[in-house]
């Protein structure tokens, strides 16, 4: 039986994440703050308003719950958010930028530039190959080797 409430919307549509393509320019984000995030818009109403508990983004995101107070407010600390703390045992809700807004500290730019969100997504895929240190699994899944071998090509070339 699955414990992890259902999202926003129960619309098919709302079931995908719907970013701001400069998330994957923001080379202040890492992994955690990746991974937050997305749990964030999943349940995120078309104003940004987001509320899941914190076990639920534990849950989502493969953190311990402990780790997803401290994940938010260093996002906060960024602009990627505003948390509000619910009193007592209250979720604590969060506003995120919708798609069309860009949290503050990030250079204006009209559009993403493709080579760099080809950059940054490498360096995510890196993060992600060198956090399993050589465990043989993404993300919790095994792969093969042949899987392996196209996962080398979104590594920076060395340079030589």
């Amino acid at each position: 039986m699955n414990d992890i409430p259902s999202p926003a919307s129960d619309d098919p549509a709302r079931q995908t994440l719907q970013l701001p393509a400069v998330i994957l320019t923001d080379r202040r984000l890492n992994l955690n703050d990746l991974r937050v995030l997305m749990a964030l818009y999943l349940f995120a109403d078309p104003t940004g308003r987001s509320s899941p508990t914190r076990d639920t983004l534990a849950s989502l995101t493969g953190l311990p719950a402990s780790r997803i107070s401290t994940t938010t407010s260093r996002l906060a600390g960024m602009g990627w958010l505003e948390k509000t703390s619910g009193s007592g045992k209250s979720t604590t809700q969060y506003q995120l930028p919708t798609p069309g807004q860009r949290p503050p500290g990030l250079p204006s730019r009209d559009a993403a530039d493709p080579d760099e969100l080809r950059s940054r997504i490498q360096d995510i895929v890196k993060e992600e190959l060198t956090r399993l240190n050589g465990a043989g699994h993404l993300a919790g899944r095994d792969i093969s080797p042949e899987q392996r071998l196209n996962l080398k090509r979104f590594r920076k070339p060395s340079s030589t």
